[in-house]
């Protein structure tokens, strides 16, 4: 793995801790208690994190063996990854307490940041030019 490859992985662990810190200020502004989740927040963005990694990792072993399918790979795993939070998210969508509803948004929020962050890595990936 080039140089240039490995600097995706160290962009995306300051970016998940400055994405954390600004997203528990704002809960601690509207008055919300993390603690109080379904999930706690650094579960979140600890799995988060680590499916944007494993999936980052795959795109680019695929970029390396064939880099006309990255674009498919991608579509296919983020797909998968979507199922798998639609199956984590179902407890949290049953929950009829107060903090229900912001609970709700939370994960979402979490959710498209990082898909953000896997789509950015992705064109960033397919943007660079074809070594021979």
């Amino acid at each position: 793995m080039k140089l240039v490859n490995k600097t995706l992985f160290l962009v995306l662990i300051p970016l998940t801790v400055l994405f954390y810190l600004v997203h528990l200020q704002v809960l601690h502004f509207i008055s919300v208690k993390p603690s109080t989740f379904y999930y706690s927040l650094e579960l979140e963005y600890c799995c988060f994190a680590f499916a944007t990694a494993v999936i980052v990792f795959v795109l680019q072993k695929i970029k390396q063996k064939n880099f006309d399918t990255v674009g498919l790979i991608f579509l296919w795993i983020t797909s998968i990854k979507m199922i798998a939070c639609f199956f984590a998210v179902r407890p949290i969508l049953q929950l009829e307490s107060p903090t229900a509803s912001i609970e709700k948004i939370n994960f979402f929020v979490i959710f498209i940041l990082f898909l953000a962050i896997e789509t950015a890595i992705t064109i960033y990936l397919l943007n660079e030019k074809k070594e021979f």
